[in-house]
């Protein structure tokens, strides 16, 4: 997904941790990844300028 969203020029942040497998267990790299999701959402998914 990662190359296929690339190649549609999209911008794409692939993370990844070592001795991590398909998903984030060690507590530090969940704290990690929830940072990354806020900033994301902060940036990407901002309030509408005139809610209902």
């Amino acid at each position: 997904m990662n190359d296929a969203l690339k190649r549609a020029g999209k911008r794409v942040e692939l993370v990844t941790e070592r001795r991590e497998g398909h998903g984030f267990f060690a507590q530090g790299n969940r704290t990690e990844l929830y940072e990354r999701l806020l900033e994301f959402f902060g940036a990407h998914l901002a309030p509408a300028s005139n809610p209902r």
